[in-house]
């Protein structure tokens, strides 16, 4: 949005009538209008006719504003062939845009031609520090003033500002069209717009270029203001203009008059109560975030990682989007500063003055003092929303950690049930094998036991048949026999014996070491 305000000279009674024109173009997701009396539609019509304008490859040199010192005369005409190319149509028509008249093809665009545009501001003079800056309002650019004060009287005043705003738009796109946008899939980048869910809202950055200038000899103000605000915004665009017009209407030309920084009140007022809403809004998406964790950290079910996942993309964003607000915020004050730097310049040069113009003055004066006020609350408020931000961030991270661990923890204990089974196993096939040893270990007892009974008869009858026995008659009478038999039992009988007093000593150790043991252990408890 683009219009022009002049302050009439003082005894007429010019007023901005509703046969003034208004210029609206849409390109994608973004809306400027231009707004000039309709004497500047003329003018504008009559530039664009004109077979002596200007030369292109000589603009901006020739402007009575271009200072080489300060200006770079080459990067502010390429700047404006982008801003041409991208927003300005072809040819100049200053009217209401009407659904029923056959509309022209290049109509999402700004209805004023580059041609138009340059010679509007040749006309004005306007400084080319500015015209670089509104051509490229999507980088960050200060307040600045005339660079050509020499050629000016004292009395003249010149300055611009971009002042930064962030808007609240209700969202009726569903939650799958945002990620099909370029915008709206690269919400981490603060350019676009960030959409709160919960909230239905999108908040959407934009710029309002201002050139203010004054003459107090000639009692004229001039004031051109060029927003780059979404076609949607309708009433956000034209709310400026209508509190100008209601000032106007309201306090009177005259009042108004005495002092024309009050445009910059209304610039500066709706900026504020547009930048309240859209930290509003962000807190309360905030709070919608922090009930999300709260319930999930209640809940008796596992942590959901998906919602975490969103929850944590989504405060990322937030997180960048606040770190620009910040930036914004601090061009806000910035600026602030300046038009009041200016205004009491403007103040102090005037001579002595009555009362109705010093009231003006004052009641201006103490309108930026507000601002600058509520201005520090919402940047305050804007850091309180970056911290509580960051603490929801490390309440997610917490809770990620929390679902990590769970997932570690779960694949462990499948481990180490596959491990127990492993070793259950193992332990039922040694049970097997122990029981086998066991049977082995009898069965190789029971032969022992019939070795040993057998043994003693057995080894006397392999001792009485060796040669040396058999020569001898009386052993070889069977009748003998007697022999061996009283030789093996009691042999037998008495290997016997010592078997069972040295299992029964054996048992006797055993038992001894285990009462030594248990005294032991008995003893370390009493100590």
């Amino acid at each position: 949005m683009s219009w022009a305000f002049r302050r009439p000279e003082r005894g007429r009674n010019t007023h901005l009538s509703p046969h003034d024109s208004f210029v609206s173009r849409t390109l994608d997701q973004r809306k400027e209008s231009l707004y000039v009396p309709s004497r500047a539609s003329s003018t504008l019509n009559g530039i664009e006719n004109s077979a002596d304008d200007q030369s292109r490859t000589r603009w901006p040199f020739n402007l009575k504003s271009y200072s080489p010192d300060i200006d770079y005369g080459k990067v502010t005409a390429d700047a404006f062939d982008e801003l041409e190319s991208e927003l300005l149509s072809d040819e100049t028509a200053v009217h209401y845009l009407s659904s029923s008249k056959n509309l022209p093809p290049d109509r999402k665009r700004l209805r004023i031609s580059g041609k138009a545009l340059r010679q509007l501001l040749s006309s004005l003079e306007a400084p080319t520090n500015f015209v670089s800056s509104f051509c490229r309002y999507y980088q960050p650019s200060g307040s600045g003033f005339s660079s050509r004060l020499h050629l000016r009287q004292p009395e003249f005043t010149e300055f611009w500002y971009v002042l930064p705003v962030r808007v609240q738009m209700q969202c009726t796109a569903s939650v799958q069209s945002h990620a099909t946008t370029i915008a709206g899939s690269n919400q981490m980048d603060p350019f676009h717009y960030l959409h709160l869910e919960h909230e239905s809202l999108d908040i959407r950055g934009s710029q309002i270029a201002v050139l203010f200038q004054n003459d107090y000899l000639g009692k004229h103000t001039t004031v051109l203001a060029i927003s780059f605000q979404d076609g949607r915004w309708s009433k956000l665009v034209n709310e400026p203009r209508r509190r100008i017009q209601e000032c106007l209407d309201v306090l009177g030309e005259d009042v108004c008059g005495e002092d024309p920084f009050f445009v910059h009140l209304v610039f500066m007022t709706s900026a504020l109560r547009w930048w309240r809403n859209t930290l509003d809004s962000f807190n309360n998406q905030l709070i919608a975030h922090e009930k999300q964790l709260q319930e999930q950290m209640g809940s008796s079910q596992p942590v959901r990682a998906d919602l975490n996942t969103i929850i944590s993309k989504a405060l990322h964003s937030m997180t960048a989007h606040l770190h620009r607000y910040g930036s914004e915020l601090g061009y806000f004050e910035d600026i602030v500063a300046h038009v009041t730097q200016h205004h009491d310049g403007f103040v102090d040069d005037k001579p002595p003055r009555p009362r109705v113009e010093m009231d003006s003055h004052r009641r201006v004066s103490f309108g930026l003092r507000e601002v600058a006020s509520n201005l520090k609350v919402i940047g305050t408020f804007r850091r309180e929303l970056e911290n509580k931000t960051k603490n929801l961030l490390a309440l997610v991270s917490n809770d990620k950690m929390v679902v990590t661990n769970g997932k570690i923890t779960a694949k462990l204990l499948r481990a180490t049930r596959e491990e127990a089974k492993v070793f259950r196993r193992i332990a039922d096939q040694q049970q097997n094998l122990s029981k086998s040893m066991k049977e082995d270990s009898v069965a190789m007892k029971t032969l022992a036991t019939l070795t040993m009974f057998f043994l003693p008869g057995t080894s006397f009858a392999a001792v009485l048949a060796i040669p040396f026995f058999g020569e001898n008659e009386w052993m070889n009478d069977s009748s003998k026999v007697w022999l061996w038999v009283v030789l093996t039992i009691p042999s037998t009988a008495i290997l016997f014996l010592v078997y069972w007093w040295r299992k029964r000593q054996g048992l006797r150790t055993s038992r001894q070491e285990e009462e030594l043991e248990s005294g032991a252990g008995d003893s370390e408890k009493e100590e």
